[in-house]
């Protein structure tokens, strides 16, 4: 990492010196329970909100019994906060924001809506959290302490945008034009705004669908304050009112019988550790949907023989033609290829992965041409597709290449632990350090699945040799 990305990382925590407004010390969760149901909402009466854990993270929880499908909360059209943007200088500043970072768009939305006086949203404006725990706050040193240079990268490009945005675009969109005129009522945005903003929008917006068009990125107040969990015990349901409302009619239901201090939590879909950290502030252990990405690379897969003890066949350096066409087909390789490949999860990798290494191995592609390159890409045949032999050199290869994605992790996971055991680390480094002991842990699962899969088929191959 440059001493230039430090610096920005570190003069990103000293901009964070922003406070969303006076007015929030002391006031109840019951100011917003209230506004919902004055606006035509409702919010059954057994919904409260508490702290849930010893980090004081706020959650709504049920205070007594509710059975599965009933109502808890229920929001009508005009209350979510939403695109589009009609205001025309938040209009052209929304247009130089990157599709990836969705979050912004509307969060310089929230941002003038928060500058406003007398908005309509002000009471759920000043319920937001004042400050969150993404990575783009943390300092240099604890960025590095994630040890992962997918995320780092990551967090480097959405810091950049941010300075960047805030020093450029927003200055040139706004230049000369009166309090009257000012999308943010002539107030400074700097920084650390467009990132609290940023991050408001990211860890609480909803993909609500409107009327004939796709997902709009929706602040829900109250609804956004259900936890997250991939057991859920509610349900977020989209009812259209009627056919000339372009907004829906939102709705929070029971996904279960709850019993009194159940967590009111939603699944918010199967979102890797990555987007957690990045958008949430969170990782989850042994989370099904978490991944490692590595870039498809021959001469990485060839570093993957040598680790596993075999000899790398000449494939591995130049591909015969049909392995060239057939890692095309892949998008492996070629002009429309796409290099980023995982490892993990439920089926252990990348499926492009594993065809393009028993591909590699393949000493003709006649067999290939009758199984299909869809079955190439599956554990779900029978029996080794294209013979034990090549099945051992694959699993062994694998097994090799996770090795190699745990070598850039400058900490073992028994240090790591060491390190979680310890009362005085800061929340920022705990979490660096829970998402790269997760990283780790992961790609040791992966390496015993393998092995087991290559002790199977060990045994198969003794079991079939001829006597």
């Amino acid at each position: 990492m440059s001493l230039n990305f430090i610096l920005l990382s570190n003069a990103f925590v000293h901009f964070f010196a922003y406070v969303v407004s006076s007015g929030r010390e002391g006031s109840s969760t019951e100011d917003l329970v209230q506004w919902v149901r004055q606006q035509g909402g409702r919010v059954l009466p057994a919904v409260h909100l508490q702290r849930q854990n010893a980090r004081g993270d706020l959650g709504l929880v049920a205070t007594e019994a509710v059975q599965s499908g009933e109502s808890l909360i229920a929001l009508p059209p005009h209350i979510p906060l939403s695109l589009p943007i009609d205001e025309p200088a938040l209009a052209a500043l929304a247009q130089r924001v990157p599709e990836k970072l969705w979050a912004m768009k509307l969060g310089l939305k929230l941002l003038a809506e928060r500058a406003k006086k007398h908005s309509f949203w002000w009471p759920y404006i000043h319920k937001l959290p004042e400050r969150f725990r993404m990575p783009v706050f943390f300092s240099g040193d604890e960025i590095q302490q994630l040890q992962y240079p997918p995320i780092i990268h990551q967090v480097k490009k959405r810091c950049e945008f941010l300075l960047q945005f805030a020093a450029e675009d927003i200055p040139n969109i706004i230049r000369d034009r009166g309090n009257d005129k000012h999308p943010f009522g002539g107030q400074q945005v700097d920084a650390s705004a467009l990132g609290w903003a940023m991050a408001a929008v990211s860890s609480r917006a909803f993909c609500v669908k409107q009327s004939g068009e796709s997902g709009c990125p929706s602040l829900l107040p109250l609804v956004d304050m259900c936890n997250h969990s991939f057991t859920p015990t509610a349900r977020l349901v989209q009812h259209h009112t009627s056919s000339a409302q372009l907004l829906p009619f939102l709705e929070v239901v029971a996904q279960q019988d709850l019993e009194r201090g159940d967590a009111l939590v939603l699944d918010y879909g199967p979102l890797s550790n990555d987007i957690l950290l990045l958008d949430y502030g969170f990782v989850i252990p042994n989370n099904p949907h978490d991944r490692v990405e590595l870039r498809f690379e021959l001469q990485l897969l060839e570093a993957a023989c040598f680790a596993a003890g075999l000899h790398a066949p000449s494939s591995f350096t130049e591909p015969a033609p049909w392995q060239h066409a057939l890692l095309v087909q892949l998008k492996l390789q070629g002009p429309d290829a796409s290099q980023m490949v995982t490892l993990g999860g439920k089926d252990q990798m990348d499926c492009r992965l594993l065809a393009a290494v028993r591909l590699l191995y393949a000493e003709d592609g006649s067999k290939i041409r009758s199984i299909g390159v869809e079955m190439l890409q599956s554990w779900d045949a029978p029996t080794a597709l294209l013979g034990l032999a090549n099945e051992c050199k694959v699993l062994r290869t694998l097994v090799g290449l996770c090795m190699l994605a745990t070598a850039p992790f400058p900490t073992s996971i028994s240090e790591d632990q060491d390190l979680l055991n310890q009362d005085e680390i800061s929340e920022n480094i705990r979490l660096a350090t829970e998402f790269r002991t997760n990283k780790k842990q992961l790609l040791i699962n992966t390496i015993s699945s393998l092995q087991l899969r290559l002790q199977s088929l060990t045994m198969q191959e003794l079991v079939s040799a001829p006597r």
